[in-house]
């Protein structure tokens, strides 16, 4: 029984995840998957058993597969979907951010 509870936090943590690099409110997202924001709230806390329709319709608004929402953290990610992200992250972003992001990444990476 804990490990299903531990197991339903994990999944809830990884969507939020999902639904923050997809820049989406708990609002927007629950609108798009035709949910409400309480519900998905409570799938993210690891509180909720959704269903598969449920997920299928969150990976759907997510514009993911489903099998990215169950992607354990420590399998090697796509580095095409990693610099997918980088970009995806840094739209609309003002200028001072923008700039704050790329000393960001130098720092990290040079």
């Amino acid at each position: 029984m804990r490990k299903t509870k531990n197991e339903k936090l994990l999944i809830g943590r990884r969507l939020k995840g999902l639904r923050k690099a997809k820049l989406l409110t708990q609002d927007q997202l629950a609108e798009s998957a035709n949910l409400s924001s309480k519900y998905l709230s409570r799938i993210e806390l690891g509180l909720e058993n959704p269903t598969i329709d449920v997920f299928l319709r969150i990976a759907n608004a997510l514009n993911i597969p489903l099998t990215e929402m169950f992607r354990a953290d420590h399998e090697e990610p796509d580095p095409d979907k990693l610099r997918a992200l980088l970009v995806s992250l840094t739209k609309g972003a003002d200028d001072k951010s923008l700039k704050l992001a790329v000393k960001l990444v130098q720092a990290v990476l040079c």
